[in-house]
Parts: C-alpha cells; structure tokens; sequence
C-alpha cells in the first residue's frame, strides 16, 4: 500500500525502462559528440531530442541529477504537492526588503525534467502579445507569435482526461494539437469547488467571463485548467522528449549525475569543453564538442554556468575571484519572476483534498484507483479553473507604462485551489480548507543572480526583487481583493469559510493586506531573463537573436533565461518552445547553411 503519512516514503515506481542512459562517464560509447547540451529540463530535453533527429548529428545530454520517472511523487500528478526533495536544487533568495527583509525558498528543478518533473504542471502559453514583445525587442520576427505557433504544435499532444468525461465546451480544439509529445488535457475529476466556480461566473458573467479555453488569449476571464498530463501521469520532459524510443537512438546518450561546474574555451573566445564532475567523485573531468555547446540550465543555473566560467560583468566577477574571459555585464542581470501568494480559508466542506494526505485509508483507496485505471482525484493537479484579469488603467498608469505587452495581456492571475495545498507537513487535523492563490504575471522588477563564491559548487546568490516596484505590489493586492471578492459571492456562502489568518479580508485596508503579501509571498518558479537576447550587434543583452553567446562563437543559451520579459504564463510552456525554435536555429544552421560555429560579424564597440 502507498504510505500517505505526512513523512513520505519516496517510493520507487520503476515501470519505465532506460536505454542509452549512462551514470558513468567512462562508460560513454563514443569520445566524440557534435553537440553537447548541458541540462536536461523542459528546455535542453527537447533540444537534445530534436538534434538528435538529424541522423547525421552526435548528441550528448548533460543532467546533474538523475533519473525522475521511478519516484511515485513525480507520476501521480496529485502527489505534486508531496514534493520529491531529491529532485530539487534547495536554493534561497537573499534577504528581500521587498519581503519585510527576509530570504525565500527559491527551488529550482534537478534530474531529467528539471522542474517539469516538480511542478504543479499548469500548461499556459501566455498570450501572442508575449511573443510579438520578444520579437519586437530582439528585432527577429523569428520570435513572434506567428513564428511560435508551429513550435507549440510540435510540444502539444491534446488528450481526453483519463476518466474519459465529456469536455465538450470547456476548451478550443481549433487551437490545440494531438500530434506534439508532452501531453496536455483537462481535470479527469470533479473538484468539489468546480460547480461553484462555474454558477459563481455564470451568475456575474460581466465579473467573471467563462472562457471557452483559458490558452485562448483572453485578458479576463475564468476558464478550466490545462495541465501536462497523459493518460492520467504526469508528462515530463523526461516522459515525452526523452522515452525510451528517442534514448534508442544510436545518436543520443545521457550522462546522468554529472554536474558541469565550467564552460572552457576550446580556443580563443571559442567555448565547446565542459568541465564537469560526476555525482560522489572530485575529479574534474572534460568534454568537448565538435560543433557546438549549448548551455539550457535554465534560469538560475545557466548564469551561474557562465559566471563560473568568467563570461560576465568583469566588476562582479573580480569581487569573488574568477578570472573574466569574456566581460558581458549582462549575464545574471534583468531576473523576472511572479510573486506569489496564497490565503487559505476554513470551510464546512468534508469533501476537500485534505483527507487524502492525513486519513491513511481513504488515500490508500485513491492510490488503488489510481493504480487500476488512473483515475479518481489524484489524476489531476490542484486548481480545477484558473482565472486572468487586467488592471484599471488608472492602477498602472500612476506608475508609468502598462506592464502587460498589449491590452489583451493579463495582469495577474487568481485560483481557487481545492484544499490545504503544500506544504501538507503542516496540515491541520479535523479541518478543511480551500486556498486561494494569486500572483502578477506582469511585473516590473527585475533582479539579478551573482555568484557567491569561486567555487562553482556554491549556491548562487539569488536576487529576485520581488516587491522592488510598487506597481507589482498593488498588482498582487488587487488579485487578492479579485479573489475575495469571488469567494463571497452567493454560491460560496453555504461554506462558512474563515481565513486561517484573522483580519485578512475585504474589510482590511490596503496597508494591513499588503504586509500579510510581504510576510507570504514566494516565487511562483518561473524564472527568466538572466541572459536576455538582444538584436544583432546589441551592446546590451547575453544572446542574439539566434541564441548565440555574444562575443562568443561555438556557446549558444536555449532556456527560458532568453526571455528578457516573464510571459503571462506559467514557463513551462513557453520554456518548450524555446527549446524547439532553439533547435531548429541549430539546424538551420548546420543542416540548411553547411555549418558554422560564427555568428554575424559586428562593428567594434557593438557586440555580435
């Protein structure tokens, strides 16, 4: 039987087999790869997948953890909020003034999948405004919305819930795509708060417009959740772009538990070696690749790759003792990230999640049903609907610009989550909850990751900034007013509910709300921004339009640290679909053009 008690075993589920997976290097069946990727997360599996295709093409795959797909917590898609603390990197944030001067956890995704393998599996695109921006400011229609479009095609496998529930107006299938590889479906059980989502937007329908399909592209409304899961399991990076059928391939190998600790050039300004360590040895060992490497460590570890290696601000980096190579003062700078926050309520519900984690035979009897068929509740992730909204104009335009790309952006997004939600450690005995969960998708702050150290197994120094901007903050206390404000309408009332903090509610003014938001808030994990793309020839910026280090030539970044704006989403998504346009510049490159490690030619004082 699958322990439910609050201290959970990490079970192994082992039906998933692994092909050309290694854990040693000494067991690598060639000494040569053309492509080297580091980081094997939503971003680095689908390029390693996608290069792998071109028959022609050696690919290694570099992953500091292991394998996530034989942990039970990483397949049931309810044990999400079980967490798999194997699978993280346990980072913190510096003390935040923008949080009532206090650090933050700040985990980050570690194994094959990185944090599709982790997270709550919420599948968002974000809106075309998003990407429109980004093709906007690296002045490459290559990244807009147009040229994006065929990328989300290619990732997304639409597929029926796993209890084969009729879904028939509750999504678009005009704009979803069954012959991607991660899959994506809608909630497979009812959730007890799912009837009064939908009377309460069916009631005030000029409050609360019911979205047809919340990937629509609407900037207010309420519509069902989209999440990452297959057949009742999670789909990871690991499950979708890295499954057996693609680890067969002859031309595609993963190192597993292989840490890179440093990028070294191969020649002058020419970066194709890693130097890396294997998982229980001090041994540095190297690699180097043929064509290219390309660093998808994502947001908080690829800066911290790259600073290791002397490639940033010449200033920051003699302050810790690393010699600069290449001084590109961008790199680590310009973070982005939602702030998050939640309030959990008391309810007369007895039908909520809670029961699940704390009555150990109800939870074994979810796990059989699981097991049978995969269905029952833990098919499914926590919210059953996600709402969007903007702004008053009068809000944002106190403090400047609108943060939102274009109008038909959101600025924040509001949840109604159907029980106590993490951590359970905590959960309380003989009550029911609902929590209520909001964050900015738009902000405006903008911190930095820095090293702290010359040692590249130290922890980075994480600099988030939440709360750095006033307008981010009055974002999240106008999601919060949004949120309860829905929960008193007339179809919660029957539930009593109580918030668990007293005086955190619609009578409370603006200054007590706000400090209850600094004392709770966290990162929704959804990094972006540490090595921007920048146009062609750009002073500013990590990475040109195709990705390249500037002035560097054999180094591209493909991760979502590219972004140099957080997308109104949730990064999973638009952290696939860097990974497969990224591949396809590669393969433009070296399959379409014969190949080349230079990037454009630039004037002096410009950067390539």
């Amino acid at each position: 039987m699958r322990s439910l008690s609050l201290v959970v075993p990490l079970l192994s589920f082992g039906h998933l087999c692994h092909a050309a997976l290694y854990t040693s290097a000494d067991k690598l069946p060639k000494k040569n790869y053309d492509f080297i990727v580091v980081g094997a997360g939503a971003a680095g599996a689908t390029v390693a997948n996608r290069l792998s295709e071109e028959s022609q093409f050696n690919v290694l795959l570099l992953e500091a953890g292991s394998v996530t797909d034989d942990n039970i917590n990483a397949v049931v898609p309810l044990y999400a909020v079980l967490g798999v603390p194997a699978q993280w990197y346990n980072y913190s944030t510096v003390v935040q003034p923008g949080l009532n001067n206090r650090p933050s956890p700040y985990i980050q995704g570690r194994g094959l999948g990185g944090g599709t393998a982790v997270n709550g599996m919420l599948y968002s695109r974000g809106t075309s405004e998003d990407y429109d921006r980004y093709a906007q400011f690296a002045a490459d229609d290559r990244w807009s919305f147009k040229s994006i479009t065929p990328y989300i095609a290619k990732n997304e496998k639409w597929s029926p819930p796993s209890s084969g529930r009729n879904i028939t107006g509750e999504y678009d299938p005009s704009i979803h795509s069954s012959t991607g590889l991660v899959g994506v479906s809608l909630s497979s059980y009812p959730h007890p708060t799912d009837s009064r989502v939908l009377q309460t937007a069916a009631q005030f329908p000029d409050e609360y417009p019911l979205l047809l399909d919340v990937n629509g592209g609407s900037p207010k409304g309420i519509g069902w959740t989209q999440a990452s899961i297959l057949n009742g399991e999670r789909s990871s990076a690991q499950t979708a772009y890295l499954a057996p059928k693609y680890l067969n391939r002859k031309n595609l190998d993963v190192l597993v538990n292989a840490q890179v600790t440093r990028i070294k050039e191969t020649s002058k300004l020419h970066f194709t070696t890693v130097e890396y360590v294997q998982e229980g040895t001090t041994n540095l060992r190297y690699l180097t690749a043929q064509k290219e490497l390309i660093v998808s460590a994502g947001s908080i570890n690829t800066p911290h790759l790259l600073l290791n290696s002397g490639i940033g601000d010449s200033a920051d980096l003699s302050a810790v003792g690393v010699k600069t190579v290449l001084n590109l003062p961008g790199v680590g700078k310009n973070l982005s990230d939602h702030p998050a926050v939640g309030l959990k309520y008391t309810v007369n519900l007895t039908d909520t999640w809670d029961d699940i984690w704390r009555n150990q035979t109800l939870g074994d009897e979810y796990f059989d049903l699981w097991k049978k068929n995969r269905t029952g509740p833990l098919a499914d992730t926590i919210p059953g609907h996600v709402m969007w909204s903007r702004l008053n104009d009068s809000v944002w335009q106190a403090y400047g610009s609108d943060p939102a790309p274009g109008p038909n952006t959101p600025h924040v997004e509001v949840n109604i989550q159907n029980g106590w939600n993490v951590p359970v450690s905590t959960l309380p005995a003989g009550q029911y909850f609902i929590n209520l969960g909001v964050n900015t998708l738009t902000p405006i702050s903008r911190g930095s990751v820095k090293l702290n150290s010359s040692n590249p197994l130290d922890d980075p120094l994480i600099d988030p900034a939440f709360y750095n901007q006033e307008l981010d903050l009055q974002a999240v206390t106008f999601a919060m007013k949004l949120g309860m404000q829905f929960l008193q309408k007339p179809a919660w009332q029957d539930l009593n509910m109580q918030p668990i903090v007293a005086g955190i509610d619609l009578n409370a003014s603006d200054e007590i709300l706000q400090d209850f938001i600094r004392n709770n808030t966290a990162s929704n994990a959804h990094p972006v921004g540490t090595s921007s793309m920048s146009p062609y020839c750009a002073s500013y910026g990590v990475v040109d339009p195709d990705l390249r280090v500037k002035g560097a030539s054999g180094l591209r970044v493909i991760d979502a640290s590219i972004l140099p704006f957080v997308p109104s989403a949730h990064t999973m998504a638009p952290s696939y679909y860097v990974g497969e346009r990224g591949a396809d510049l590669v393969k433009d490159d070296w399959v379409k053009k014969g190949g080349s490690s230079l990037g454009r030619k630039c004037g002096k004082g410009s950067r390539r």
